[in-house]
């Protein structure tokens, strides 16, 4: 009997102990790992390095035109004929090569933007798993110490009922929630391995490694949305930029329709005949895209480009606006988490100890029975995991306000 006690009492006061882990993976390290190595933000990287080359081909010209062929050849007498060489280049427009180019490099920043914002979802997803660990880990020592001391309740029970001081039931009922704990303290280690799993997976490796217990809990109930600084930070609006940007160099392109390109072609006539002279003729070309049958297309690219353009500003402001809202509604949630949190380690935690004290000494006194402390003893241990869920939630909120303001 004093052995449950002084377990129990040992217990209590190991509330925030760990086990010894062999390998620590800080979430820094993490994250890092996941900005590193993860297969998805790899192919952002690999379409931006594409574009990057294709804004460097952007401002080529044209291949040359090469031909040749009989020139005023008679069909009577061939031999008064010549042979004609011809060379084509076509030069497009300065305007029109520089407006191909800033398009292209548009789109790469564009990408690098997306890069962004799925690395901060993919962050934040990490850092769930990485929290869901440490939380399942500290109630996994919490289990593992009930398991303990109720397996020590057992043996007292059978020594008690070996000298006809105990009864049988008593046995069977502590076994029934030694079964059903040692159920939930298999569960638990599997979902840790689960979640060890989904942070590998993200990180594109395969390694054991445990996760640091350190619960970091920061303040944030003092901030507040801010359209001004979401804007600065949030990638996906900065996208929206990027994008608008895109259409803006797009429209630029458009315009350079209406500039005139220009082209020079150069023939070279040798006769069959030597005694005719060679010729050759230089002519100059130039387009006219202002003509009605060719400029209409480019002219209604350009309006609805335009149009493209204002719908995205909406969907920024409409984007803010709901960003705002979650901003507001997960600070009133983090505050509502901290108060149930205080209540718990100021008010509920200190009674349930105090009950279990109370329980153990009646227990010593041979005033109460064994599954008086037990109960006292669970009560006091749900408790800590329901604090330790409570802790989660807090946890979890931190995430969704770094990840909706994009703080790392």
């Amino acid at each position: 009997m004093k052995q449950i006690l002084k377990i129990i009492s040992l217990s209590v006061f190991c509330f925030h102990s760990s086990s010894i882990a062999a390998q620590v993976m800080p979430l820094d390290t993490v994250l890092l790992n996941i900005e590193k190595n993860n297969a998805g933000l790899k192919m952002y990287t690999a379409k931006m390095n594409a574009l990057n080359e294709y804004a460097n081909g952007a401002k080529s010209w044209d291949a040359p035109l090469a031909g040749g062929g009989l020139w005023m050849t008679p069909y009577e007498n061939p031999g008064m004929g010549s042979l004609m060489i011809s060379i084509e280049q076509m030069i497009p427009n300065p305007a029109r090569l520089n407006a191909k180019k800033d398009y292209m490099n548009s789109m790469s920043a564009e990408q690098a933007e997306n890069k962004n914002y799925t690395k901060n979802q993919l962050f934040a997803i990490a850092k769930r798993n990485y929290y869901r660990c440490i939380i399942l880990k500290k109630k996994l020592i919490l289990l593992k110490e009930s398991q303990s001391v109720i397996e020590l309740m057992i043996k007292s029970a059978e020594i008690n009922y070996a000298s006809a001081d105990g009864k049988l039931n008593t046995i069977y009922k502590i076994k029934a929630r030694l079964a059903g704990l040692q159920s939930l303290i298999a569960g638990t280690e599997n979902e840790m391995q689960q979640k060890i799993i989904a942070l590998n997976t993200l990180m594109n490796r395969h390694i054991i490694f445990e996760v640091d217990t350190f619960i970091q809990i920061k303040n944030y109930e003092a901030a507040s949305p801010d359209s001004s600084l979401l804007q600065k930070n949030r990638s996906d609006l900065k996208a929206i930029d990027r994008l608008t940007d895109v259409l803006k160099y797009k429209q630029k392109m458009e315009l350079t329709k209406s500039k005139p390109g220009f082209g020079v072609r150069y023939n070279n006539m040798t006769p069959f005949n030597p005694n005719r002279p060679s010729q050759y003729n230089i002519m100059g070309m130039m387009t006219i895209p202002i003509a009605p049958w060719s400029s209409k297309e480019y002219k209604a690219n350009i309006k609805g480009l335009g149009f493209e353009m204002e719908e995205l500003q909406w969907k920024k402001q409409n984007l803010l606006n709901e960003t705002c809202g979650r901003i507001e509604a997960i600070l009133l949630a983090i505050k509502n988490s901290r108060q149930q949190l205080s209540i718990y380690k100021q008010s509920i935690l200190p009674a349930l100890n105090n009950n279990l004290s109370t329980s153990q000494l009646a227990y010593g006194q041979n005033k109460e029975n064994l599954f008086i402390v037990l109960d006292a003893w669970e009560a006091l241990n749900n408790a800590r995991i329901e604090l330790l869920n409570k802790t989660e939630e807090l946890l979890y909120l931190q995430v969704e306000y770094e990840k909706e303001t994009e703080q790392k």
